[in-house]
């Protein structure tokens, strides 16, 4: 036990110890307190104006964008400036009376529509001069709508040599296409300052621009199919004046490793993901009001991520911007393997080498590679000067025509939701029969109207008699539509053809037409419950087209041993050059918006009549526009005939019915039967 001398000294000692504790305590917060208000007076970029070049120097004051919550400060070593990033305790708004240099003498072109922004490090310079050999090009145009200027910052200081440093001075005072900021860029994944420095500076400088394309050395931009794609979206009401456009990834989640190269604070964003964004790995479209509020929001932020994308979508959530996906925006690589790409990308990523961008730039212009694309160029690959007309005229002069079919008696318009063309031999008079009794039976689904009507040509075997039953046939029902080709398989193009000109001729009016074989089952309640459903939304109003879409169907050509199994499908090479067809819809049951049916056959007049009629049909929508959207409903491999299959909202059509009218009627008995579908399922 302690005596009570001890215990008092014990006491004192204790006492002296907190004292102690509470003056050093006392002295760091006055020390913290202190260099928080030297923060706040102080805290800014380290600006190095250039004394040098005097020429080519162009001083821009604008507001800069500060990291509210990190300072930079300068440390001497070996007679270096280390950056040196340290955290504050304060988060201030950014300063609005900084200024920002820039060097290199740029002259926005007075009708350029887009500025391409790219990125590019320093060092890169072999780079940009491969871009502006190839890509890039465009900007050397006088009258180009498209001008690329590159934005870099300054080496890191131990990287930077005094030769390498000379170069890039030089290359900004002779290609009059660079500006350089006041910013080290030595890792390209950090764009956000590049993306101001470069907005910041074309508002200042370019008054008739109205979008920037956002890019990075890495990234080849397809000037017409950007352009095209413009007109586009805004002729189609896809974008407005508020539009983020690129390739969005809808959830990625926030980096908290801090070595990590995407690291982000909880003091710059605290949620645990980010907004939707478009990713700058694509690449991606803004427009001149987006820049605007995106340099407006940025001057207000406290603090900002390093990485543009990021950084757009939280300003893109506070704005309120129209994100517009667009799978044109893509990674393939230029080159052989991807030449093809080329025609359906906006945006790609360039080879690894210079010399490789300027090679594969010129193979994009390599026809012989073009022809083999699994969505051919047309242009390449169908004779140009075909005139089908004297020969269309003898081969599809009608022998039975029923123009009022899509007419009342007294000769009005009916409001046809949907015409249907099926193709039959003139010889199934009993197939067609079983139709009329079952899946065409109806001439009102859904509220809407449909009209049924039989394509068809002449026999070489044909009849007296077989003659007579189709003139009976065709004043009983006045469904049928005949002209004088002969009946082949060859010919199924003349039927597609023979059906656009009837269309156009006497029922143009009609939203849609279907055109389908006769041994399916179809089922149109499913079909136009389909299509009105996605009228609701505002879709397939106009150029839709819909079936079982086939892509990368190859052309059979006689000159190909391996092909000689399929003679029924060949096409000569003087009829179509290409290896493979363009998108389309397998012909056994397709839906098309009727309001191009009359353009559709204007073309079919000049277009080489290839005998895979299908395929017709879509090299037919291409040249208009417009191509195919695949519906598995559309089963024209043939599918299950069971109730519950045949009864599911998914199925549009099934294929294999066969051509005896017996199997229509037992399928159609089978399809109103009744059965317990619960929990059903294709």
């Amino acid at each position: 036990m302690f005596s009570r001398r001890q215990k008092l000294k014990y006491l004192v000692f204790f006492l002296i110890v907190i004292g102690l504790c509470n003056f050093l305590t006392l002295q760091i917060t006055r020390e913290t307190d202190k260099q928080g208000k030297l923060n706040d007076i102080g805290e800014t970029d380290i600006v190095e104006t250039r004394r040098s070049l005097e020429d080519t120097k162009h001083a821009t004051a604008v507001r800069s964008l500060l990291n509210g919550s990190h300072r930079s400060t300068p440390e001497q070593q070996s007679g270096h400036v280390k950056h040196e990033v340290k955290h504050s305790n304060v988060t201030k708004s950014v300063a609005p009376d900084v200024k920002f240099t820039y060097i290199g003498e740029v002259s926005c072109k007075e009708k350029a529509r887009v500025i391409a922004l790219v990125a590019t490090l320093p060092q890169s310079t072999e780079l940009r001069q491969a871009i502006r050999e190839t890509w890039g090009k465009v900007s050397q145009i006088e009258d180009t709508a498209l001008q690329v200027i590159f934005v870099t910052g300054k080496q890191p200081l131990k990287d930077k040599e005094a030769s390498g440093n000379e170069q890039l001075l030089n290359e900004i005072k002779t290609q009059g296409d660079i500006l350089q900021g006041d910013f080290v860029y030595d890792i390209q994944h950090k764009t956000t300052l590049p993306l101001l420095y470069g907005v910041s500076w074309l508002l200042e400088h370019c008054k008739a621009f109205q979008y920037v394309i956002v890019v990075n050395e890495e990234t080849v931009v397809m000037a017409d199919r950007l352009l095209d794609r413009l007109d586009y979206c805004e002729k189609n009401g896809i974008s407005d004046s508020r539009t983020w456009m690129g390739k969005i990834v809808p959830k990625s989640k926030v980096q908290r490793l801090e070595n990590g190269l995407f690291y982000v604070s909880l003091e710059q964003y605290s949620e645990e993901y980010f907004p939707p964004f478009c990713t700058d790995e694509n690449g991606y479209i803004i427009t001149k009001t987006v820049a605007e509020e995106f340099l407006d929001s940025a001057m207000k932020h406290s603090s900002f991520m390093p990485i543009a994308d990021v950084f757009l979508s939280i300003v893109s959530k506070e704005r309120n911007w129209t994100l517009v996906e667009d799978d044109m925006f893509t990674r393939n690589i230029l080159g052989e393997q991807d030449i093809c790409a080329t025609k359906s990308s906006v945006t790609m990523h360039v080879p690894k080498k210079p010399n490789e961008l300027i090679k594969a730039w010129k193979d994009i212009g390599n026809k012989t590679l073009l022809k083999e694309c699994i969505d051919p160029d047309l242009d390449l690959v169908l004779p140009s000067n075909v005139d089908n007309r004297p020969y269309l005229e003898k081969v599809l002069a009608y022998k039975f025509s029923n123009p009022h079919v899509c007419y009342d008696k007294g000769g009005k318009p009916l409001d046809i939701f949907m015409i249907v063309l099926i193709s039959t031999p003139p010889s199934h008079g009993e197939m067609r029969k079983a139709i009329r009794e079952t899946w065409c039976k109806k001439q009102k689904v859904l509220g809407e109207t449909i009209r049924c009507v039989f394509v068809m040509g002449e026999m070489s075997s044909e009849t007296e008699e077989l003659r007579n039953q189709l003139r009976q046939e065709d004043i009983q029902y006045g469904d049928l539509i005949r002209a004088s080709f002969h009946e082949s398989f060859q010919n199924l193009t003349l039927k597609v053809v023979l059906g656009l000109k009837w269309i156009s001729e006497n029922c143009r009016h009609a939203k849609y037409f279907y055109k389908g074989d006769e041994d399916m089952f179809v089922n149109f309640d499913n079909i136009i419950s389909y299509i009105k459903s996605l009228r609701s939304q505002g879709k397939a109003l106009t150029k839709f087209f819909v079936g079982s879409r086939l892509y990368g169907s190859i052309r059979y050509s006689p000159n190909i041993p391996e092909h000689n199994s399929l003679k029924r499908y060949h096409v000569p090479d003087h009829m179509y050059f290409g290896h493979f067809y363009p998108p389309y819809c397998s012909g056994g049951g397709y839906v098309l918006s009727a309001e191009t049916v009359p353009n559709l056959y204007q073309e079919a007049l000049r277009t080489s009549l290839i005998n895979v009629d299908d395929a017709f049909q879509g090299i037919l929508t291409k040249k208009l526009g417009y191509g195919p959207i695949g519906n598995s409903g559309f089963k024209s491999w043939g599918g299950k005939t069971d109730t519950c299959s045949l009864t599911d909202k998914t199925t549009m059509t099934v294929h294999g019915i066969g051509k005896e009218a017996k199997n229509l009627y037992k399928v159609w008995d089978v399809y109103h039967a009744k059965a317990n579908c619960t929990g059903f399922s294709i």
